[in-house]
């Protein structure tokens, strides 16, 4: 029951509900702010008018909203996962000896606080660069190190998921999301001017994206290094056995 309640928190609601959540909101403001008619001249209040209409739409209409939540977060984590499968499959490095992994690539051996103030156009860069540098799908698969492991060492396995891997997909899916928010931000600010305010909360929403996406990274290095250690120690308990 405990597993069952962490993953309905971690695994569904806070790396894929939520994430679609704010990704179907900030296009719902977007669409609001383009064409919506007559609105306030206040972003505040675009947003507070968004919100009122999911929570004043018919029963069903909530249903199939929140539905639509849910298919936004898993087409996040589809792109998000897809964008590792071809940097750890399909990229194609200077260093033909290096190993293929998307923490070496030149991005993330920069300092942190540059990956972080350029974090949001680093999504958009790599979602634009699979599109268009991928062959076929077979470039964009993660290869599993589950395959590789010693049945011995599945509850070591299964721990870093459930300790790394949802709280990697939160930030990685958020940061995404806040993309579409940012989108949403620059064009309310195109369509009715810049303030003070409105530039304060687009610069928020900017870093805050570049944060998560950061942090996303750092968790799913940290995953994906000790799933290679349990590889490199299935390797030799096999060895030992034989």
């Amino acid at each position: 029951m405990k597993d069952f309640f962490s993953k309905l928190t971690f695994g569904f609601i806070m790396a894929q509900l939520f994430p679609g959540a704010v990704a179907i909101l900030s296009i719902g403001f977007l669409y609001y702010t383009l064409f919506g008619g007559p609105q306030p001249d206040s972003m505040l209040l675009v947003w507070k008018d968004t919100i009122e209409r999911w929570g004043t739409a018919p029963t069903v209409a909530q249903l199939f909203l929140g539905g639509l939540c849910i298919g936004a977060g898993m087409v996040i984590h589809g792109i998000d996962w897809s964008i590792i499968g071809y940097y750890e499959t399909g990229h194609t490095y200077k260093d033909p000896n290096q190993k293929r992994s998307i923490f070496n690539s030149f991005w993330h051996k920069r300092p942190l606080w540059i990956q972080v103030l350029l974090g949001p156009v680093k999504i958009v860069g790599e979602s634009i660069l699979l599109l268009t540098h991928a062959k076929d799908i077979r470039d964009a698969t993660v290869p599993e190190n589950v395959v590789k492991l010693d049945k011995d060492l599945f509850p070591h396995f299964e721990f870093l998921q459930e300790f790394y891997l949802y709280n990697a997909q939160f930030f990685s899916h958020t940061a995404y999301a806040l993309v579409a928010c940012i989108t949403a931000v620059l064009t309310f600010i195109v369509e009715h001017g810049a303030t003070p305010r409105r530039l304060a909360f687009a610069v928020i929403v900017y870093l805050v994206a570049g944060v998560f996406f950061v942090l996303g990274r750092l968790q799913m290095q940290t995953l994906f290094s000790n799933e290679e250690k349990l590889v490199e120690r299935s390797r030799w308990q096999g060895i030992a056995r034989d």
